[in-house]
């Protein structure tokens, strides 16, 4: 057995995000403040995938850009 942080700590960031993302009402970049999110829903909605492989995506995305500062 397992404690939660344990089980935390081995989880990827990605994998974190992404539950994050599903089980939430909001976005995670509107958690995150992140004011170029309508934007990243422009550039990474596909109406030939659904919406939690978009968001999949984008968080792929975002984990591999450069931090913006401040």
């Amino acid at each position: 057995m397992m404690t939660n942080r344990e089980k935390l700590s081995k989880m990827s960031l990605i994998d974190i995000l992404t539950l994050f993302n599903q089980n939430s009402d909001l976005c995670i970049f509107e958690i995150l403040a992140d004011e170029n999110m309508p934007e990243r829903c422009k550039q990474h909605s596909d109406d030939e995938l659904s919406v939690e492989v978009c968001c999949y995506n984008c968080l792929c995305a975002w984990l591999n850009e450069e931090a913006q500062k401040g």
